[in-house]
């Protein structure tokens, strides 16, 4: 899978394909689900998130959203060879309750 569009979308550093550090994203914390992913994205933004979504919908790539990695029923795992999205660096955004 050519991930190169997704590395000019989301900026250096932010497509981790190291299979060291891919390795804490394919399991849930318990050990009980485990799976495998091409690749870790960390946009940083909801723009971002966004050309992401539409980058995985026109090459028919599943999307795995995982925020702490904390389920206990395996949702945040890739289990079919997904990419995973994750929200760790989306800790800036802020929601106007007004």
């Amino acid at each position: 899978m050519d991930l190169s569009e997704l590395d000019t979308i989301l900026g250096p550093g932010a497509v981790v394909r190291d299979p060291d550090l891919l390795a804490g994203a394919s399991v849930d914390w318990t050990g009980r689900w485990r799976g495998s992913t091409p690749a870790l994205l960390l946009p940083s933004s909801t723009a971002q998130v966004v050309e992401v979504i539409r980058w995985c919908a026109a090459h028919h790539v599943g999307l795995v959203p995982q925020g702490g990695n904390t389920g206990l029923v395996g949702g945040g795992v890739p289990l079919a060879g997904e990419l995973v999205l994750s929200t760790r660096r989306l800790d800036g955004i802020v929601v106007d309750a007004a």
